[in-house]
């Protein structure tokens, strides 16, 4: 009888370690897959997530190797991280509202190139605000349209998401300005941008709406740090314009500052 008991126990013990790794294993191909499937539609651009590890029951845990390229007409990436802390809500998940906790992106990179008006981070804020783009080549057929006159069938609602807290910090950011021109990119480090309350009191907003409002953000820090690279490009033209000694320094203003200015 002591045997037969035992071998219950360890069965139970195996089919719950067993339920507890499927969870798991789910919970991550689950999100991963999220963010491989919607983070293209959303920015039109390509997105990639290495791995993803979170518990099934607390929901905490990291994203790692975020990558999203850069629009058409731009090289590289525009945003990168390496780790990012996520705590979201699991069953949440399985619903029509992915409620996320907290979401805290350490050292990201972001890469910025255009104009002081206009760039990349821009047109991916213009990309996100569109409709999504549609799915991917591969992904299962739509059903055949029913007879003539039967009803069409309504097309089903998109998913929402809550972002309660997201917190982006130990940024940089590359700048590369052709308009006003810096002689050459200028890496400088972001302050903390830090977002609350995503969705919540509309009981969840689209992806791409919250995207919009945290490319917004993003991009608002960039720029500010890329008007003061320019203002701090034109303080050094005019030092070495002053450094002539006063000879011929207009001439040499006027062609430093010429320089900043001109389009490639």
């Amino acid at each position: 009888m002591k045997k037969i008991i035992l071998s219950v126990a360890a069965a139970g013990v195996v089919l719950v370690g067993g339920a507890l790794a499927y969870a798991y294993l789910s919970l991550n191909s689950l999100v991963k897959k999220g963010v491989e499937t919607w983070g293209p539609r959303l920015t039109k651009t390509e997105v990639t997530l290495r791995s993803v590890s979170l518990m099934p029951f607390s929901g905490a845990g990291t994203l790692n190797g975020l990558v999203i390229g850069n629009p058409k007409g731009y090289a590289g990436d525009a945003f990168s991280v390496r780790r990012a802390g996520v705590a979201v809500e699991p069953k949440s998940l399985l619903t029509s509202v992915a409620v996320i906790r907290k979401i805290e992106v350490i050292d990201p990179e972001i890469a910025y190139e255009g104009s002081l008006s206009d760039g990349n981070l821009q047109q991916l804020e213009r990309n996100v605000a569109g409709p999504p783009a549609p799915a991917p080549k591969g992904a299962a057929p739509e059903a055949k349209a029913p007879a003539a006159k039967a009803a069409p069938k309504a097309p089903a609602p998109e998913r929402k998401v809550i972002i309660d807290d997201i917190l982006l910090r130990g940024a940089k950011a590359t700048i590369t300005l052709t308009q006003p021109r810096l002689a050459k990119p200028v890496v400088v480090a972001l302050p903390e941008i830090h977002l609350t309350g995503i969705g919540r009191k509309a009981g969840g907003v689209t992806p791409g709406e919250a995207a919009r409002e945290i490319f917004s953000a993003l991009t608002d820090a960039v720029k500010k740090k890329a008007g003061e690279a320019v203002k701090a490009a034109a303080q050094d033209q005019i030092r070495k314009a002053l450094g002539s000694g006063g000879k011929d320094l207009g001439k040499d203003l006027g062609k430093a500052l010429n320089g900043l200015f001109k389009k490639k």
